[in-house]
């Protein structure tokens, strides 16, 4: 909110909110306030990256299905395939990060929900490698600015404390599109042979259609601005703004400028976290697209192993809100990352190590506990961490432009020669989770000693009260 629109509601937040004088008040007051946002801004957002994940990650239901045998592709090319949506989608990230500040949240996502619906529809018709590498690459250009987008706009609205919860639904989503497109597969891949088209083909023509909805629900539900929100009334949004003003005020978030982009370029702690989330996505990446590859190793037919993806993605989105709400509750990141790191190390050894069938299936059901939970929570700990829009846009975007590298290395490590083992795919992937622990904990080594570092300055009295941002020596990291 810009200094105008503040002066103008001051006099009003002191008229309507003057009936809330006590503590408790003002938490029966804040609780209703975020459980209507909850209701609304939750639904649309995990619904939009639900049906962008869809469209993303349809591409290993279709190979179950014999994309590559239709289109000739070798197993080179369908890796590639695979990789190069990482590739555009890496340019964009910053960019629309810093960008996305000075829009209009709902106009820029709806745009972006039916543009990727239609070059989705469009993976439906092409003929050869390169028609399929032309709607990834698009594909990947249009989707590359989404998620850190929603992660900015969540952080934008929610405070600190409570944003892993929230951040949880993005991943949430991401899970529970596994499992719609193992649903929807299952019956789609059925239609093969309809008006002379492969089941694949109809597989990514409806799922194209469904994404439109993203664009419906994003303009008729997401507010743009929390002090104008449709489904608040005049005290809960005031509430907003001086919750919102109370946090800019300390921390000086409205003096920011250009200059918050470069502290964002400088900071250590961007870079700890963008290597920690290269080791997370690794896993997350390889084990949501590979998943119906690795099932279907197993024995299983092509429609089974579309209907037995679905509990398994279930089992991953339910785990991750659990993990993120003990996060949230307890205001700690640390214990969480590691303890969730410990199920895809146990789930890979399991993978590599056992001979049965029903061993391997166990070892996929204990990897999701903690697949979703590492990307999810390491991206809530540098929002928690990075004070200043521009500064948080920018940090996200650097870290996220390091880390989706994993989307372009999960494609040559996962190769169709592989099958069915994917010894190098499942070994890089328990070296990579193993490594995030280690980077975890240096993360936390390093913000424990810059909070030593401003505690010391508060205690002797030397504080400089010109930093603002998570400089202030009043802001303390979470860790």
């Amino acid at each position: 909110m810009d200094k105008a629109a503040s002066v103008r509601v001051s006099c009003e937040e002191d008229l309507v909110l003057s009936s809330v004088v006590t503590h408790d008040d003002e938490t029966k007051l804040e609780k209703r306030m975020l459980r209507k946002m909850d209701m609304v801004i939750l639904p649309v957002v995990a619904w939009v990256y639900l049906i962008a994940y869809l469209d993303r990650s349809n591409i290993g239901n279709a190979q179950s299905a014999g994309l590559s045998e239709s289109l000739g592709l070798s197993s080179s090319q369908y890796s590639a395939a695979v990789s190069l949506f990482y590739v555009t989608y890496i340019l964009v990230e910053t960019p629309c990060t810093i960008v996305f500040k000075k829009t209009r949240p709902s106009l820029v996502l709806a745009i972006l929900a039916a543009a990727w619906s239609l070059v989705g529809l469009f993976a439906g018709f092409v003929n050869n490698f390169a028609g399929l590498v032309v709607i990834r690459l698009l594909l990947g250009a249009i989707e590359g600015g989404l998620f850190p987008c929603l992660a900015l706009y969540l952080a934008t609205v929610y405070k600190r404390e409570e944003l892993a919860y929230r951040m949880s639904y993005l991943f949430a989503a991401a899970a529970l599109a596994g499992a719609i497109g193992g649903l929807l597969a299952y019956g789609l891949l059925k239609m093969d042979g309809i008006h002379g088209k492969e089941g694949w083909r109809w597989l990514f023509i409806i799922e194209g259609c469904i994404s439109f909805t993203g664009a419906i629900f994003v303009i008729g539900g997401l507010p743009n601005r929390m002090d104008t929100a449709w489904f608040l009334n005049k005290q809960e949004r005031l509430y907003f703004i001086r919750r919102k003003e109370e946090s800019e005020k300390i921390f000086k978030e409205d003096e920011e400028s250009f200059e918050d982009v470069k502290l964002a370029f400088k900071d250590p702690k961007v870079y700890l976290s963008a290597v920690s989330q290269f080791c997370a996505e690794v896993v997350f990446y390889g084990f949501s697209t590979f998943l119906p590859q690795i099932i279907k190793a197993m024995g299983h037919s092509t429609l089974s192993t579309q209907a037995l993806t679905v509990p398994v993605y279930v089992v991953g989105a339910i785990s991750f809100i659990l993990i993120a709400a003990a996060s949230d509750y307890t205001k700690r990141r640390l214990p969480f990352l590691v303890g969730a790191a410990i199920f895809p190390i146990v789930g890979y050894i399991i993978l590599l190590s056992a001979d049965g069938n029903d061993a391997k299936m166990g070892g996929v059901y204990v990897l999701t506990i903690g697949a979703f939970a590492g990307p999810g929570l390491n991206l809530s700990w540098i929002n928690n961490n990075t004070a200043g829009h521009l500064k948080r846009a920018s940090s996200v975007g650097i870290q996220l432009s390091i880390a989706n590298v994993a989307g372009v290395v999960i494609g040559q490590i996962y190769r169709s020669n592989d099958f069915p083992m994917f010894i190098l795919g499942h070994g890089f992937s328990l070296g990579c989770i193993s490594f995030a622990i280690i980077s975890y904990i240096c993360q936390a080594w390093y913000l424990n000693s810059q909070n030593k570092k401003k505690q010391k300055r508060r205690e002797s009295g030397e504080v400089d009260s010109s930093k603002r941002g998570d400089n202030s020596d009043d802001f303390i990291y979470m860790i």
